[in-house]
């Protein structure tokens, strides 16, 4: 028996990773975009220094740090996804949710981070606190765009950062990953069904709080303009979303806890997550 069920094992493993393969390649692939565009240096418009829109001080300690944000929004919620199926769900059906869910929550991740870092660059908005990252020369003009040639301080990482407003990438981030952790819970656990009650739906979507909450840290930190945030919240809102349907069914399907396989599914399906319709 135990003979059985390793090559068993093996065998939906094996399965699992041919089918999706080009994901997992397509995800490098974004990983390296992501990375190679962390460095790049952005477009540097003009700007005037009597625009009172990016003359706020920048902030010498953020509400949610840039690894804090990754923490929260990505690191725990994958941790979840991948041991909550260990404790809830049974042992024939676990491998392929498992990596359903880490395959769209890595995916969602990864690809509205290229996606976002490649708009900073090209976009090159100067952020709320530019003036106080530049630091102009005494006697700069103030009513004529200048370029950043009259910055006293050095070509460094915060200077170029300066440039890089649109879109916010915490935002963004925040929003893709925690409306695909939203719409999991939600699938998982059957939250929508007529006979849920008001608990499941509102743990379910409670996750979003904390998208709202960086998003705004993200103003009062002086690093974006309102409109940064909003395209943040848009872009990676549609991420998380198209993502998730793209493993899973809609969350007010009978089998949203079913993640959408290529490989054969068990003849019997398995059972949602806190399956109780009484929560």
């Amino acid at each position: 028996m135990a003979r059985f069920d390793v090559s068993k094992i093996t065998a939906v493993i094996s399965g699992l990773l041919n089918e999706r393969l080009g994901d997992w390649i397509f995800i490098l692939v974004c990983s390296l975009v992501y990375w190679y565009a962390e460095g790049l240096e952005p477009v540097q418009r003009m700007f005037r220094l009597d625009d009172p829109n990016i003359q706020y001080p920048k902030a010498k300690k953020e509400h949610v740090s840039s690894e804090l944000c990754i923490v929260l929004v990505f690191i725990i919620p994958l941790l979840i996804v991948s041991l909550t199926p260990v404790v809830f769900v049974g042992r024939r059906n676990r491998l392929a949710l498992i990596h359903a869910s880490v395959l769209g929550l890595v995916s969602t991740f990864v690809i509205d981070g290229a996606v976002v870092d490649i708009l900073k660059v090209w976009l090159g908005r100067p952020r709320p606190d530019l003036l106080d990252r530049c630091r102009p020369a005494p006697g700069t003009p103030t009513d004529q765009y200048v370029t950043v040639e009259v910055c006293t301080a050095k070509k460094t990482h915060s200077l170029n950062e300066g440039f890089k407003s649109t879109p916010s990438g915490h935002t963004a981030t925040s929003f893709s990953c925690m409306v695909f952790f939203c719409l999991w819970l939600n699938g998982q656990t059957l939250a929508l069904r007529p006979r849920s009650g008001l608990v499941k739906p509102a743990l379910s979507f409670s996750p979003l709080l904390l998208a709202f909450y960086i998003a705004i840290s993200r103003t009062e930190d002086n690093r974006h303009h309102l409109l940064d945030v909003m395209l943040g919240g848009i872009i990676g809102s549609t991420f998380g979303w198209a993502l998730y349907r793209r493993y899973f069914p809609a969350i007010n399907s009978p089998k949203s806890y079913i993640p959408h396989l290529d490989v054969e599914e068990e003849e019997t399906d398995p059972e949602p997550l806190l399956g109780s319709d009484n929560v």
